[in-house]
């Protein structure tokens, strides 16, 4: 699945991050969809309900570099911290 989302380079280094998480796995994970999402916010704003459903399902991170990826996942790591319940 995330070699059909991301190309090779980006998989990996999602996986790699997954890997190193230590045990926050499910927090991780949604943190990071949401970065994802909200880097497509504004376009988002304007779909209708099955633009929007189909749109999701089939992001448009195909092309997106490494360095794309690693902003979603400092994001992420942010809005982790940010909705920790260990705050």
């Amino acid at each position: 699945m995330l070699l059909r989302m991301f190309n090779a380079n980006v998989g990996v280094r999602l996986f790699d991050t997954f890997i190193s998480c230590e045990g926050s796995f499910p927090e991780l994970m949604v943190c990071i969809f949401i970065a994802v999402v909200e880097k497509y916010a504004k376009k988002l704003m304007t779909m209708r309900f099955e633009e929007l459903m189909g749109f999701l399902q089939n992001l448009p991170t195909r092309n997106w570099e490494v360095s794309d990826l690693e902003m979603a996942i400092a994001e992420a790591y942010c809005y982790q911290a940010i909705f920790s319940d260990n705050v």
